[in-house]
């Protein structure tokens, strides 16, 4: 009887452990990454359905806009057209152009 005890202990320690691992072992959901002049040069890492918002300074009134050029086919979607935002802190009429890709 002591036998049959401890491995039906054993087996649930084993299960226990095995739920553990895996659990740590799932990946996080889909996460937004925002870059901004700041990170000129930089690299940044994304995950297959990762999100990726570019913040870049621009005045469309003015034509001081930016252009997505295509990296590699397929590699990055556009997620819609390019948002106006007024920009903080700077008077009215400059604005920051967000662009979502």
């Amino acid at each position: 009887m002591r036998a049959r005890c401890f491995c039906g202990w054993l087996a649930a320690a084993c299960l226990t452990a095995a739920a553990g691992i895996l659990a740590g072992c799932s990946s996080p959901g889909p996460r937004s990454v925002i870059v901004t002049a700041a990170n000129a040069n930089s690299t940044v890492q994304l995950n297959a359905g990762d999100v990726l918002l570019v913040q870049l300074d621009g005045n469309p009134s003015t034509g001081y806009t930016w252009e997505r050029v295509e990296p590699l086919a397929g590699a990055l979607q556009p997620l819609g057209e390019p948002e106006f935002a007024p920009a903080k802190n700077l008077p009215a009429r400059r604005a920051a152009s967000h662009c979502v890709t």
